[in-house]
């Protein structure tokens, strides 16, 4: 189980996504525009693992803090009725974005917080070819979500790219 119970919430734009920053939001919002009408609820910052400590005089809310400070958070996760997508927002995805992604995916198969199949995905505005290799070797859904372009009426369109 996460370090604290998995809040859902309403799948909207608040402007409001903790640990993101003002880039990931920018980028995260237009995945909400693009794809967030495919699910029912969202849940942000969600921690996994960690370490606790065995201090004598720490009480529980403290163990708590200590095991949430050290956990590993997911950006965001979105469901629908068939699954859950863990999502790493990160501007020009690397391969660090598909080691935390891989991490999310094993630690929710160790310690299950979900019934519902996980699909890792990053949510990004640039991938090189490279790492697009890299995660379609290892089913990793990638959502390419360029920036705005300067001379363009409005967004670039997304680029999805699939699953084999």
């Amino acid at each position: 189980m996460p370090v604290y119970p998995v809040a859902w919430v309403a799948v909207e734009k608040s402007g409001r996504y903790p640990h993101m920053f003002k880039h990931d939001i920018s980028i995260w919002e237009r995945f909400l525009d693009a794809y967030g009408g495919q699910f029912t609820a969202a849940a942000y910052d969600v921690a996994l693992g960690g370490i606790t400590t065995d201090a004598a005089d720490a009480d529980p809310a403290m163990v708590k803090g200590w095991q949430y400070s050290t956990a590993k958070k997911i950006d965001a996760a979105v469901r629908n009725d068939e699954e859950v997508w863990l999502c790493e927002v990160r501007p020009d995805a690397g391969l660090a974005a598909v080691g935390s992604v891989i991490g999310y995916a094993l630690l929710s198969e160790v310690d299950p917080w979900t019934a519902l199949p996980i699909v890792p995905v990053i949510v990004t505005d640039r991938m090189d070819g490279d790492t697009k290799l890299v995660c379609r070797e290892l089913e990793i859904l990638v959502i390419e979500l360029p920036r705005l372009d300067a001379d363009a009426a409005g967004p670039l369109p997304p680029v999805v790219d699939s699953l084999p």
